[in-house]
């Protein structure tokens, strides 16, 4: 038995020397990516000072550019969107900006995942590394009451990207090896042998809202309060909020005429003087065209310009 105490205590000490010297090391190659590559994007907004940031999911990744959009509105613009997030990424990049600057204006990419729960979106494995932050770790203690266990690891707030931190730290990108100012564009036409697919996607995201299940339900207190915790970090901080919503490639006429946002998200925006613009093709013929789009939810790089040059015009009206 005394053996046995002896064995496991000098195992239990291995194990924390190497948590500790492993995220450590983790860290620092980490935090030494500012180039704004996928889930390096909050490195980039904490050290670069921009006049305006985009903030989204994938939609804003890869339909936003920041070029494109500074050239219009005569700002530096940082596209900080990330594939398969939600409001708990936007909440922690505007908290962490604003820690260094207050920057103008926030172009928002909504979605209701914005709003309502969804179980396939809302990664957060963007923002663990920022949980030394008092704000940072509120919201992970919120998301996850199991993360006041999980973050005692040094190595776990960097599970599931440690390929990802060791390559980009031996092949040290720039700061625009990875895209236009975070901006990362797809390239190739949407796949219309797939239409009936996508037709499918389109009636699952329009009954999404009315069909959800009491689990679901449940866990839109979180969201919300980030929602709301967002808008209001804006509002105190005096940064012009403007919304928008990317179109679906038009299919059919209702598709290229029905945003897919619910009424009550619209009507929140609306109770907080918000602007929502819905970029719809049936409305902007520009947009009505499929080699613009790469798959059912995302433009390609062409549809990309387009679709700036589109909001670049209201976001210039709405500043006037």
């Amino acid at each position: 038995m005394k053996r046995f105490i002896i064995n496991a205590v000098l195992l239990l000490t291995m194990s924390l020397v190497l948590d500790f010297g492993i995220g450590k090391a983790l860290e620092h190659m980490y935090f030494s990516n500012t180039s704004g590559a996928p889930g390096y994007v909050l490195n980039h907004a904490v050290a670069q000072p921009y006049d305006a940031y985009i903030m989204g999911a994938s939609g804003a990744q890869r339909g936003y550019i920041p070029s494109v959009i500074s050239r219009e509105l005569g700002m530096e613009v940082l596209n900080t969107g990330e594939a398969g997030t939600n409001i708990f990424h936007n909440y922690a990049t505007l908290k962490l900006v604003l820690k260094h600057r207050t920057p103008k204006l926030i172009i928002w990419d909504l979605t209701d995942a914005d709003y309502f729960y969804r179980p396939d979106a809302g990664k957060t494995g963007m923002i663990t590394p920022y949980h030394h932050d008092p704000d940072i770790k509120e919201l992970l203690y919120d998301l996850d009451p199991l993360n006041k266990l999980w973050l005692c690891s040094k190595i776990y707030p960097y599970n599931g990207k440690i390929l990802s931190i060791v390559s980009s730290y031996v092949s040290k990108p720039n700061a625009q090896a990875a895209g236009d100012k975070g901006y990362h564009p797809i390239e190739g036409s949407i796949n219309l042998k797939m239409g009936s697919q996508y037709l499918r996607q389109f009636s699952e995201e329009q009954s999404y809202i009315k069909h959800r299940s009491k689990d679901e339900a449940a866990k839109d207190a979180l969201i919300r309060k980030y929602f709301h915790a967002f808008i209001q970090l804006c509002r105190d901080n005096n940064v012009r909020l403007i919304a928008f919503h990317c179109p679906k490639a038009p299919l059919n006429s209702q598709i290229a005429s029905t945003p897919l946002i619910s009424e009550e998200l619209r009507a929140q925006l609306q109770h907080y003087n918000i602007p929502l613009y819905s970029i719809m093709p049936g409305q902007y013929p520009e947009m009505n065209n499929l080699s613009l789009f790469f798959d059912f939810s995302h433009l390609n790089h062409s549809g990309a310009h387009v679709y700036s040059r589109i909001i670049a015009e209201h976001i210039k009206s709405e500043l006037r």
